[in-house]
């Protein structure tokens, strides 16, 4: 038998967001700051090999592994808006990266061998009783069980935009923003095991590798004046893969550069929008 998955990922992040911002020269110039505090829980599943010291076709073991946890990250933010004419405004944003401390458990199960004809012909090979209790501990109608702790750090990027605002007539303002974000600081994440695995040997570090790449993203858009009450709004923005090919998997199908288009509308009347 084998595992029905053999991969699953799942990560949720809740992010509590307290900002604070104040206006000065004017109204010119605001400025504003935040703190991002974020739950996360992951849950990860993963199935490897690990040699047998038995002949093929069982010469390796199969060990599924499902880990399961949650944890809390820290981060902050800052704004930053000019207004440097009733036609021209700047600003800049950014946020710091957070990492997520995760703890949890990690279920493993060792997937027990069915060949009766293999285990009795290792069984009179066997010279002492050690080697026979490791040949019936492989060959038993039961998969073997082992919950152990698991933790991990996982790393969410730092970024940095800077956009723009031109409202070359009274009906219409254009926008343009660019944002960098680092996403090379998400490299790997090694998940730590403590206890015994299914086995009864200590369990293994299991490392995941990413290496993902920086990347910026351009955005574009505007809004138009319809009526006094409606306005039409639009667009745009290229936002490139991170993840380089050589770490690609199928449990993040970011397949390359998204391309996205956007359009909305937008009614006022009174103090509602």
């Amino acid at each position: 038998p084998y595992p029905w998955y053999d991969h699953k990922a799942l990560l949720s992040v809740i992010d509590f967001h307290p900002t604070i911002a104040r206006s000065f020269m004017d109204g010119k110039l605001s400025l504003g700051a935040g703190m991002s505090i974020q739950r996360g829980s992951v849950t990860f599943k993963k199935t490897f090999l690990k040699p047998s010291g038995i002949p093929i076709p069982h010469e390796n073991l199969l060990i599924d592994t499902e880990i399961e946890g949650d944890g809390w990250g820290y981060g902050a933010n800052f704004g930053l808006l000019y207004r440097l004419s009733d036609k021209l405004q700047f600003g800049i944003s950014g946020k710091t990266g957070t990492t997520l401390k995760m703890e949890g458990t990690a279920t493993q199960e060792l997937y027990t061998f069915d060949n009766e004809d293999l285990k009795n012909s290792l069984l009179s090979y066997a010279t002492t009783e050690a080697e026979r209790q490791q040949i019936l501990f492989l060959f038993t109608t039961e998969n073997h069980m082992a919950i152990l702790d698991g933790k991990a750090d996982i790393k969410t990027p730092a970024d940095i935009g800077f956009g723009l605002a031109v409202k070359p007539t009274e009906k219409l303002t254009l926008t343009g923003e660019v944002v960098y974000t680092q996403w090379s600081s998400l490299d790997s994440i090694l998940i730590e095991m403590e206890g015994l695995d299914p086995s009864g040997e200590p369990a293994e570090d299991s490392p995941l590798m990413f290496n993902w790449d920086n990347t910026v993203r351009f955005s574009a858009g505007g809004e138009y004046q319809l009526a006094d009450p409606l306005a039409l709004m639009f667009g745009y923005y290229l936002d490139p893969s991170p993840i380089p090919d050589e770490t690609f998997t199928p449990l993040i199908p970011d397949l390359g550069d998204k391309h996205s288009f956007n359009i909305g509308a937008a009614l006022s009347f009174s103090d509602f929008e």
